[in-house]
């Protein structure tokens, strides 16, 4: 059998036998798709066109969007890097048994692949049923009595994809130089 037709069997093995490892990972990749899901969400509602000083207050969740993007991409990576420090002794084992490291670094691919898919499923579903209430509590804390509804935005959906998948292509980038940097002894 060819090493390439074992690599998603590989990453899907490597993700549910590490589960210890990965599941907090994926909770926590969920947690921050919900997060900035929900943050776009009320950045690109109608909402924010009645608003009274509306500039001022699409400038300041504009910077909190940053803000959070920002905490977020090195919360993440925070989080891979433990990963990745857990599995140096079995990327070190893949080696030993004959797997280059291009193969190694193929099957961490398919990995971050299978984990955005099931992390950004898994946010931007949790964020559709959680946002409109933490939409109707925003209204409430800000005392603003408008009548008003939360509704799905493309921009907030596409926005929250671009972003992980950026941060999911800078966290490979991060694995493989940690697979380019170890040695199987």
């Amino acid at each position: 059998m060819k090493k390439r037709a074992l690599m998603p069997k590989m990453a899907v093995k490597g993700i549910v036998s590490n589960g210890i490892v990965y599941y907090p990972y994926i909770a926590a990749v969920i947690f921050a798709a919900f997060t900035h899901f929900v943050f776009s969400s009320i950045l690109h509602n109608d909402l924010m066109e009645i608003l009274p000083h509306k500039a001022y207050a699409w400038l300041i969740l504009e910077i909190g969007k940053g803000l959070l993007q920002f905490i977020l991409f090195f919360f993440l990576l925070y989080a891979n890097s433990f990963v990745m420090k857990r599995r140096k002794k079995e990327v070190g084992l893949y080696s030993l048994l004959g797997l280059e490291k291009k193969h190694i670094g193929v099957m961490l691919f398919l990995e971050n692949c299978i984990i955005y898919v099931v992390t950004m499923a898994g946010g931007i579903l949790l964020g559709l049923v959680l946002s409109k209430l933490l939409f109707l509590l925003l209204l409430r804390l800000s005392s603003i009595s408008l009548d008003v509804e939360f509704v799905f935005t493309k921009e907030a959906f596409g926005e929250t994809l671009r972003y992980f998948m950026i941060v999911f292509l800078l966290l490979f980038c991060n694995q493989l130089w940690e697979v380019g940097k170890a040695r199987p002894v």
